[in-house]
């Protein structure tokens, strides 16, 4: 268990920047979600600016309806509920797997 992901991480702003103008714009994953075949879990953090609450719902949308498991929402939470509320997280996760 690691109680601060951000230890391990390595942020480049040009890296980000660089996703951000080229290949973000034009990104859409949707499509591909019609082919799940396992339970999914997603999480969305109220505060994340990548993957706001209302695109993380249309993700959900995008799965078949039998694979559908849950869908949760984070308050003041941004890109990644592990490492802004990794006990919430851990708990929705924990739910989620059992």
């Amino acid at each position: 268990k690691n109680p601060d992901g951000r230890t391990w991480m390595r942020f480049d702003r040009e890296i980000l920047f660089e996703h951000i103008r080229t290949e973000l714009p034009g990104m859409d994953l949707r499509p591909g979600l019609a082919a799940v075949q396992c339970p999914v879990l997603v999480m969305a953090g109220e505060e994340d600016p990548v993957t706001p609450p209302e695109d993380a719902a249309e993700i959900v949308a995008a799965l078949p309806p039998r694979w559908r498991a849950g869908f949760e929402r984070f308050p003041g939470v941004g890109h990644g509920a592990w490492r802004d509320d990794p006990e919430a997280a851990e708990r929705v996760l924990r739910a989620f797997l059992s």
